[in-house]
């Protein structure tokens, strides 16, 4: 009896969390006049591809992509590379003030968004970096916190041999890390890079922040900006979210294919 109301519990909060999902996947794929109606047919009736057809043929939409893809990529790879990096030298060394920069970078991670956005502002302003992408690359790439703080106990399991065997042949920290640390946890930094990808890919406050002109948003703010002009037709609306969810999905299938387990030490 137990199970049976765990599996229903489970159930009831995977229909709950789903089910505007598979609302939205449904409404991009009816006509308007289905959508609408009080008592519509959702698994039934008729489908349609033309919301889909008539939001991929907006140009506008195209470059909201790209400037997702570009922010994302850009990002990730950077935030991924100085992580790991940072994540090394706090996981490797032991140095004064260690234990509370470990905690400061915590904390920093912790933080609401909100409580940074006026500082934040203020710092995008005077560096001229409104409407810029490779400004927004740069901030997002300068968040190190989630990546740290997933690399560091990874690269703390590697055996110190490796180091003192490179450090004999005569490598020094930055060898050290590019020719033998981060080919033995390669696989480790890409599952953290596709998790900053996908955190990038959905990010909506902080573009908001800095990008106002339509041909520099993201597809998040890009979305919020559709919503405004085609709020009465929701099935397009619909099918811009479902396109937006799908690179999302996909990353999430590649982490799961890799393993959560390869971030474990000794993975």
């Amino acid at each position: 009896m137990k199970r049976v109301l765990t599996f229903l519990l489970i159930g009831a909060l995977t229909l709950f969390s789903l089910g505007p999902i598979l609302w939205a996947v449904l409404a991009s794929l009816k006509p308007d006049q289905e959508v609408l109606r009080v008592s519509a047919r959702w698994f039934f009736g008729p489908f349609t591809l033309d919301h889909h057809r008539a939001v991929l043929s907006d140009l506008r939409v195209h470059r909201y992509l790209a400037n997702s893809f570009l922010v994302a990529l850009g990002s990730s790879a950077l935030a991924t590379l100085l992580g790991a990096m940072a994540a090394f030298g706090m996981g490797r060394y032991r140095f004064k003030g260690r234990s509370f920069l470990l905690g400061l970078v915590l904390l920093i991670h912790l933080l609401p968004n909100l409580v940074s956005m006026a500082a934040l502002y203020r710092f995008v302003v005077s560096l001229k970096l409104l409407n810029s992408l490779v400004g927004l690359v740069l901030v997002k790439g300068a968040g190190l916190s989630l990546a740290i703080w997933l690399l560091k106990g990874y690269f703390e399991s590697l055996p110190k041999e490796y180091e003192e065997m490179a450090q004999v042949d005569g490598s020094g920290s930055l060898g050290i890390f590019f020719r033998i640390i981060l080919p033995l946890r390669i696989k480790g930094v890409l599952v953290t890079g596709l998790f900053l990808f996908a955190q990038s890919w959905k990010s909506f406050f902080l573009p908001l922040l800095m990008i106002t002109r339509v041909e520099k948003m993201p597809l998040p703010l890009g979305l919020f900006q559709y919503m405004g002009e085609h709020g009465f037709e929701v099935g397009r609306v619909c099918a811009l979210s479902v396109i937006s969810l799908l690179p999302v999905l996909v990353l999430l299938a590649g982490l799961n294919r890799l393993g959560w387990q390869r971030l474990r030490p000794g993975g």
